[in-house]
Order: structure tokens, then C-alpha cells, then sequence
């Protein structure tokens, strides 16, 4: 289905694609097989649900970090400045 799925949007679109994002990105929406299966479809990078910084990978995959609208900016700043990689990294 990733190969598929990536070979007919390229196709469509006439571009390449190099960014995939697990649907739903939980933990238990990808495992290490899947991780392998979109590296060999031709993904480069991949993408979870899961809130973190680039510099704190686990598994290849990117995390990312949701900012809700009525986010106050000092916990954003906190979090963007490293005050809870301790956090991440106990885990």
C-alpha cells in the first residue's frame, strides 16, 4: 500500500515524494517493520504524532510538536528552550 500509494501520487503530481506521516503517529500505529517498509518505498523522512524535537529521535522517525491555539507562549518557550528533554529522555 506505501508503495502504491507513493508511486500514483508521484505520478499524479509529477513530483517526488520524500516525507511520510504514519496515520493517527501514535506508538502503536507503526513498529520497526513499518519503520523498514516506508524506508525501502523511497521515504526519506517519517513522521509521528508523537510531541518531541528532531534531536530526540527514536526509531528514524521525526517527531513533532503540536502548538494549540490558546497555548500560553511561556510553556512553549520552556519547551522549545529544553526545560522537559529530561522528561523525554527518562522514558
Amino acid at each position: 500500500e506505501v508503495v502504491d500509494d507513493k508511486q500514483r501520487i508521484e505520478s499524479m503530481l509529477g513530483i517526488t515524494l520524500s516525507h511520510f506521516a504514519y496515520p493517527f503517529g501514535r506508538k502503536q500505529d507503526f513498529s520497526a517493520k513499518t519503520i523498514e517498509l516506508v524506508k525501502e518505498a523511497g521515504y526519506t523522512y517519517q513522521y509521528s504524532a508523537i510531541t518531541g524535537f528532531a534531536g530526540i529521535q527514536k526509531q528514524g522517525i521525526l517527531p513533532r510538536t503540536l502548538v494549540e491555539k490558546d497555548q500560553q507562549i511561556r510553556l512553549l518557550r520552556r519547551w522549545i528552550d529544553g526545560a522537559y528533554d529530561v522528561v523525554e529522555l527518562l522514558k
